[in-house]
């Protein structure tokens, strides 16, 4: 279709992947003039015919990449990337503050994070996505070795809370499984990522 972008979206199926993808399109000021919108085994196939809302329709090198690299995050904003470790203690003042300062000081990042204090038994849940200086997975050892730096200790997942609430420990970690892969390549039956193009 002459006069319009086009936008194509594959990667792995997710609950409001549509509605953060069509978003995104409407924050950066595109009208989408045409769409097709599938769904086979578990890979979602998006098109869509685009015009900037302002401006000329004409192909825009600097916008196209904008455009590119603000969709793919708006793929991949419901699966944050890193190593996922989930925190459970006893609600003490301090201890989340020394949590992120010994991992910053092992060189590595918190992309996200998740932080829940609970009144009934004055405890806190807090979960992290962790990534190292080169923004890949960091190696658990080295995460771990940071958490018990501090008086952190190793459970397996769902162990947290009741290894906590022992008060043997200054805090309870596990790592969680995560399910997402750059390298995906289309194959629904392959981990999640993205690919995007315009």
């Amino acid at each position: 279709m002459n006069g319009y972008w086009l936008v194509t979206i594959k990667c792995k199926d997710r609950t409001k992947l549509l509605f953060d993808t069509v978003c995104t399109l409407a924050d950066m000021d595109y009208d989408v003039f045409h769409a097709t919108i599938d769904s086979i085994k578990g890979a979602a196939m998006q098109e869509y015919y685009i015009r900037p809302r302002l401006g000329k329709p004409e192909l825009d090198e600097l916008k196209a990449a904008k455009l590119a690299a603000m969709m793919e995050s708006s793929i991949q904003r419901r699966f944050p990337r890193g190593l996922k470790v989930h925190v459970h203690s006893v609600d003490r003042f301090g201890c989340l503050a020394a949590l992120t300062d010994v991992l910053k000081q092992g060189g590595l990042a918190v992309t996200r994070a998740k932080v829940k204090t609970f009144a009934v038994n004055q405890s806190s849940g807090h979960t992290f996505y962790v990534m190292d200086a080169t923004g890949a997975p960091p190696d658990k050892d080295k995460v771990e070795e940071a958490c018990k730096q501090i008086g952190g200790h190793l459970v397996e997942v769902g162990e947290e809370a009741r290894s906590a609430s022992s008060g043997q420990h200054r805090f309870s970690f596990s790592f969680l499984n995560r399910q997402w892969h750059k390298g995906w390549n289309g194959d629904s039956s392959s981990p999640s990522s993205s690919h995007g193009s315009v």
